[in-house]
C-alpha cells in the first residue's frame, strides 16, 4: 500500500518476532520514519549517526527514575502555566493544553529546566513541531506526482526556518552548558539529554568543524528531533484518555483512589509509576482503540535481504509495516476488541497472557513495540507523570 508516498509490504502478526529479532542496521526504523510527513525534506541525514539512540540507551534509560520525579515534578508547574488559577472554570482547548503540558514536561528532560519554562522556546519548538504535520498534509495531499521532489524544497521553506530558530536556541545552550563544565570541575552533573550528550563524546565522537570546534548545531537538531518524538504521542494519547474518562465516568474515583494511594505512600516520585497497574491498563486500553496511527513498526531493509522464519525474503530497499489499528481489533486476539474495557490489560497481566513463542501479542499498542531507538519510556513516563497529576488535582 501507499503511505506517505512510499510503497511499503504490510505483514500479518506472525512476524513480529522476527522483527524483534532482527539487528538494528538490517531492519532499519530510522529510514522509515523519514517517511512520515516527508521528514526527509528538512531533516537531511540527521539519522546517518547512532548517536541519538545511545542518547537515549547509555543516558536517559540508566536515569529513568531521577528523569520521571523530575517529569513529575513538572507536570504540576506545567498545569499550573497552562492553567493558571483553577479556583472557578474556565475553557481550554484540550488537545492543545495536553500538548504543551507533555511538551514542557519533555523539553526538562531533553534540553534541560531553562528551556522547558523558557516561554520563547516552548512556543517556537511546539509551533516548529506543529509544522510536520502542516507540511506533510500540504505535500501528501497536493496531487504533485513525480514533483513532489522538485517542489518539496519550496514548499518546506517556512519549516526549515521554524527548524533553525528552535535549532539556534538549543545550540546556545548547549555552548553554556560546555562553559559551565569547564569552569566548573566539581559541579554536579545534571539529568537531561544535553548532559549525556556530551558525556558520550568520549565514546561516540563527532566529526568537529573545519575550526577545529563542536558541531552544536548538530548536536542540538539530534536534541529537538528527540523532543519532538517524546512529547508529541503523549499528548495525543492523554487527550485520548481524557475523553475516555468522561465517556466512562465509572473508572474515575478507582483511578483516582489509585493515584491518591500512590502518592500517598511515596509522593511524587519516579516509585508510583510502579503502583499503577488500572492506570497502565487504562492507557493501554485506550492506545488499543485510538492508536495514533493505522500502520506501525515499520522497518526499512538495508544491507541485505531480509528472510522470515517461514522463508519469506525481502528485498533491499522493501519497506515494510504492520496494520496496528485493524490488529488492535482483531476478535481472535482480543475477545470483544469493539467494546472498552478500562480493566483489559491489567487482567490480562494477572493471568500472565503470553502468546507460545514468548512475543506479547497484546503489546503491539505500546510505545515501546513500535518505537524502540526512540525514548518512547520517557514517553510513557511523561504520560504517567501527567496522568497522575491529572487525576490528583
Amino acid at each position: 500500500m501507499n503511505y506517505w508516498g512510499q510503497e511499503y509490504t504490510v505483514l500479518p502478526p506472525k512476524y513480529l518476532n522476527d522483527i524483534k529479532r532482527a539487528e538494528r542496521h538490517h531492519l532499519r526504523f530510522f529510514e522509515s520514519v523519514k517517511d512520515v510527513f516527508f521528514l526527509k525534506y528538512w531533516i537531511g541525514d540527521l539519522f546517518d549517526s547512532d548517536r541519538m539512540v545511545y542518547t537515549v540507551k547509555k543516558g536517559l534509560n540508566p536515569h529513568l527514575p531521577e528523569a520521571t520525579s523530575l517529569c513529575i515534578d513538572e507536570a504540576r508547574h506545567a498545569f499550573e502555566e497552562e492553567f493558571g488559577d483553577c479556583e472557578t472554570y474556565k475553557f481550554v482547548p484540550t488537545f492543545t493544553a495536553l500538548c504543551n503540558i507533555a511538551h514542557r514536561i519533555a523539553s526538562k528532560i531533553i534540553v534541560g529546566e531553562e528551556l522547558s519554562r523558557d516561554t520563547a522556546f516552548c512556543k517556537a519548538s511546539y509551533s516548529y513541531f506543529q509544522g510536520h504535520g502542516l507540511t506533510g498534509g500540504l505535500l501528501l495531499t497536493l496531487p504533485l506526482g513525480l514533483f513532489r521532489d522538485l517542489l518539496a524544497g519550496p514548499f518546506s521553506y517556512y519549516q526549515r526556518v521554524r527548524q533553525r530558530k528552535v535549532i539556534d536556541i538549543v545550540s546556545a545552550k548547549i555552548a553554556a552548558r560546555i562553559d559551565d563544565i569547564e569552569q566548573n570541575k566539581d559541579r554536579t552533573p545534571r539529568i537531561d539529554c544535553i548532559e549525556w550528550t556530551l558525556k558520550m563524546l568520549r565514546d561516540f565522537p563527532i566529526e568537529k568543524t573545519k575550526g577545529g570546534s563542536l558541531p552544536l548545531w548538530r548536536m542540538s537538531h539530534e536534541l529537538v528531533h528527540l523532543l519532538g518524538a517524546s512529547h508529541t504521542p503523549t499528548g495525543i494519547a492523554v487527550t485520548q484518555m481524557v475523553w475516555k474518562m468522561l465517556a466512562y465516568p465509572e473508572y474515575l474515583d478507582p483511578l483516582r483512589q489509585e493515584a491518591d494511594a500512590a502518592i500517598a505512600k511515596f509522593g511524587f516520585s519516579h516509585k508510583i509509576v510502579d503502583f499503577l497497574p488500572l492506570q497502565d491498563s487504562f492507557i493501554r486500553e485506550t492506545n488499543r482503540l485510538h492508536p495514533n496511527n493505522e500502520l506501525g513498526i515499520q522497518r526499512v531493509v538495508c544491507g541485505s535481504p531480509f528472510t522470515f522464519y517461514d522463508g519469506l525474503t525481502l528485498p533491499v530497499g522493501t519497506r515494510v509495516a504492520f496494520p496496528i489499528s485493524s490488529y488492535l481489533r482483531d476478535p481472535a486476539i482480543f475477545p470483544q476488541p469493539d467494546v472498552f474495557d478500562g480493566r483489559r490489560y491489567l487482567n490480562l497481566a494477572q493471568a500472565d497472557a503470553r502468546n507460545e513463542d514468548g512475543v506479547n501479542k497484546w503489546a503491539a499498542s505500546h510505545a515501546h513495540a513500535a518505537n524502540p531507538a526512540y525514548v518512547a519510556y520517557l514517553g510513557w513516563e511523561v504520560m504517567c507523570a501527567l496522568v497522575a497529576s491529572l487525576l490528583s488535582a
